[in-house]
């Protein structure tokens, strides 16, 4: 009967710990899946800069992209619309500044998406709307320079004043 009794409770023991086990495994089947969320909605990008270009009605824009809001955002898409016309820029997580070359009276409208590890997309982020307006002043402009100097009232007379004006003066001299 005692044999009994042990094989019974060596059964219970090794039963439970089945049960434990399954339940254990079941917990951190759960933990590894990933989960299906959209990264957080990107904050809104701030004009940094605005430059003069070297080409007319050209304006050269800087702006500060800020940092996700997520640990596992590794792509973003900064899109720029230019007078209803979409362009989307791929940028690695990692980028603080992009600079845009846009055309003096055109309208923009920018925003970011984020995109995960695996590849959920955010909803786009705060809308940064701005007409392009060319609010710089041309640069401080060089002082005059003195070319000459005279003295009031005198007469230059024959003085030439090129090689061809000089080359006449010496001949008329010469002919007297």
């Amino acid at each position: 009967m005692e044999l009994v009794l042990q094989t019974l409770a060596a059964a219970i023991v090794v039963a439970g710990s089945l049960v434990v086990l399954v339940g254990i495994a079941y917990l951190l089947s759960l933990r590894k899946q990933p989960e299906n969320k959209k990264p957080r909605r990107p904050k809104k990008s701030k004009i940094e800069n605005i430059e003069g270009s070297d080409v007319a009605d050209q304006l050269r824009y800087t702006l500060a992209i800020p940092a996700p809001g997520a640990g596992d955002v590794v792509t973003r898409e900064l899109h720029v619309v230019v007078d209803g016309s979409e362009t989307v820029y791929t940028l690695t997580s990692d980028i603080r500044t992009w600079t845009l070359d846009l055309t003096e009276g055109s309208s923009v409208t920018i925003f970011l998406i984020d995109i995960d590890n695996i590849g959920n997309k955010s909803d786009p982020g705060e809308l940064l709307t701005f007409a392009v307006v060319d609010t710089i002043p041309p640069p401080k402009p060089q002082p005059p320079v003195i070319i000459g100097v005279e003295e009031p009232g005198y007469q230059t007379g024959m003085m030439p004043t090129s090689d061809s004006d000089f080359m006449k003066a010496a001949r008329a001299v010469l002919k007297k």
